[in-house]
């Protein structure tokens, strides 16, 4: 049995995989507490034989712990890789979630048709990533969208927590994205993103995937 998860700023959803098919589907707060959420994480996936998924924050580049993560501050610099294989027993692939997000809606939802993939989540936070082929583009330091000034000094995570004309910022994100990634497609996900407004673009829509997007992204991993 094949287990994905995502767990974002707020929400932590596990599935199980059959087939090419998620089934199972299981959502929870996210909890603060690292020990709480990682032992709570282990009890929803149980014993599979492969477990792949993505948690909010920047990853270090042996995707083993997160070395910074603005809504989990309490599981930055954490074990996460060892201790969730150690509890599991499962070989265990992790990612950023918003680029889980991305690689779902790239291979399973609005972006199948397209080989180049912008995709941009507002949530708790926001993040994003560039694929490429069905696959995360080559980087250096990961993709970090929220962090793009959008008026000086605040980021676009920063202007989006305002939550005070948040579609404005999102135009500004979409016309930054375009000129920066070159994308055919930018997709527009998460639990804010998804019920905002978008620009009157037609190379601008919402993610088909919902809020299983990286659910469908874990799957994506683990058929790699």
């Amino acid at each position: 049995m094949f287990v994905v998860f995502d767990i974002g700023g707020s929400k932590m959803r596990v599935g199980s995989v059959a087939g090419s098919k998620l089934t199972e589907v299981k959502v929870e707060e996210t909890p603060q507490n690292y020990e709480f959420g990682i032992g709570r994480l282990a009890e929803m996936v149980g014993k599979p034989e492969r477990l792949a998924g993505g948690i909010a924050g920047r990853w270090n580049r042996e995707k083993t712990q997160l070395i910074g993560s603005r809504n989990l501050r309490d599981w930055e610099n954490r074990q996460i890789k060892k201790d969730l294989e150690k509890m599991s027993g499962s070989e265990v692939i992790l990612e950023n979630d918003a680029v889980i997000g991305g690689l779902g809606e790239a291979k399973y939802g609005a972006g199948k048709n397209y080989d180049i993939v912008a995709y941009l989540v507002f949530g708790t936070g926001v993040g994003g990533a560039r694929i490429v082929n069905k696959k995360l583009d080559v980087n250096y330091d990961g993709f970090e969208p929220g962090t793009m000034i959008v008026d000086y000094p605040q980021s676009l995570e920063d202007k989006v927590k305002e939550r005070n004309n948040v579609e404005k910022w999102l135009e500004v994100a979409v016309v930054n994205v375009k000129a920066m990634w070159s994308p055919e497609i930018i997709i527009i996900g998460g639990g804010l993103g998804l019920n905002l407004e978008l620009p009157k673009n037609p190379m601008v829509v919402k993610a088909e995937l919902g809020d299983q997007a990286g659910l469908w992204g874990g799957l994506a991993l683990l058929e790699k």
